[in-house]
């Protein structure tokens, strides 16, 4: 069995050392559009042009690098920022709780309750900036919805 497993990884070591074809590879029935083949493949890390700065500065905006793969993007802080709410429509941003994550559980799963009660009303915080990245919950109508993470 020993043996097996170690030729599977030989070659499949051998497979990552095989040289790259010369030339475009034939693939049935599709075809690339025009100029896609030069498009960047994802975001950039090139910085803001100038008019993208002039104009998030007009929104009263500072450019910074968000998320995960660091993209460029204007951010507005919200004259609202930390206002106690109960819904979107009270603040300049979302309405968001403000929640830690729990600890993950430990133990069996207790059974399940047989009337689940409805969730009781709840207040949060007016985001304090245009960035979406990150883990909260939106208040909606003073409930909050499933917390989202946003990468």
């Amino acid at each position: 069995m020993r043996s097996m497993i170690a030729a599977a990884g030989v070659l499949i070591l051998l497979g990552a050392c095989a040289p790259e074809p010369e030339g475009p590879l034939e693939t049935a029935g599709t075809e690339v559009p025009t100029g896609a083949q030069d498009a960047p493949a994802g975001p950039t890390t090139e910085p803001p042009s100038a008019q993208a700065q002039a104009d998030c500065k007009a929104r009263k905006g500072e450019m910074q690098r968000v998320g995960m793969l660091g993209t460029w993007q204007c951010i507005v802080r919200y004259a609202d920022a930390g206002k106690p709410c109960t819904d979107g429509d009270q603040c300049e941003g979302e309405c968001r709780a403000e929640v830690d994550l729990p600890p993950p559980p430990s133990g069996p799963p207790s059974p399940p309750a047989k009337t689940t009660p409805p969730p009781a009303p709840t207040a949060g915080v007016c985001q304090a900036d245009s960035n979406h990245f990150g883990c909260y919950a939106v208040i909606e109508n003073g409930r909050a919805q499933p917390m989202i993470c946003v990468d």
